[in-house]
């Protein structure tokens, strides 16, 4: 069962990633996103509790690509530098 410390980080971290997904920069949530996890684990968190909020994370960041589609073209440009990026990527 999840303790009352666990859902307060979990509700605290949630609200943060909403707010910093509706931002054009992935790379902030994406560093406080895997410090967050790392101190979690640390503390002592579950593998299972790790693994569903990663799962729930993977499924973010597809419904984010979707809605956002320069997200993805910035994705394509950080593991394949040889693609150029769109000139009008942001509109």
């Amino acid at each position: 069962m999840i303790c009352e410390k666990d859902r307060t980080l979990s509700f605290g971290v949630g609200n943060y990633a909403v707010l910093m997904m509706l931002q054009p920069d992935f790379g902030t949530l994406a560093i406080i996103g895997t410090v967050s996890l790392i101190v979690y684990f640390v503390g002592g968190g579950k593998i299972s509790h790790l693994l569903i909020i990663f799962l729930a994370a993977i499924l973010a960041i597809v419904i984010m690509v979707h809605f956002k589609p320069y997200q993805m073209q910035r994705f394509e440009c950080a593991f394949n530098p040889t693609v150029a990026p769109a000139t009008n990527a942001i509109s």
